[in-house]
């Protein structure tokens, strides 16, 4: 059994980040080339890893408007869609705080 030491599980680490880096920027590239910047709630629910009823909630409550006020948008049938840019600020920093 190979010994595992803590360089061995960094090195490691890093490699994923930095593939994870690359595959989150292939994605936002092709949903660029796609006109698809603006994603369904269960699409940026997946890409930020909250569930669709918790990004709806803060959507009608008006918590993603504190990061881009122009970043959100309820359609007429009723669903809403988020900006790209709005979906990787909640996947990096998470949901604004209610205040």
């Amino acid at each position: 059994m190979q010994k595992v030491t803590l360089q061995t599980i960094l090195r490691r680490l890093t490699a994923i980040d930095v593939k994870l880096d690359s595959l989150l920027a292939a994605q936002r590239k092709s949903a660029a080339t796609q006109g698809s910047e603006w994603v369904t709630i269960e699409e940026a629910a997946r890409a930020c890893r909250y569930r669709p009823w918790t990004l709806r909630q803060a959507c009608a409550s008006g918590r993603l408007a504190a990061i881009d006020p122009n970043g959100v948008r309820k359609l007429s049938d009723g669903s809403w869609r988020i900006w790209w840019g709005v979906v990787e600020s909640i996947r990096d920093n998470g949901l604004p705080v209610v205040k």
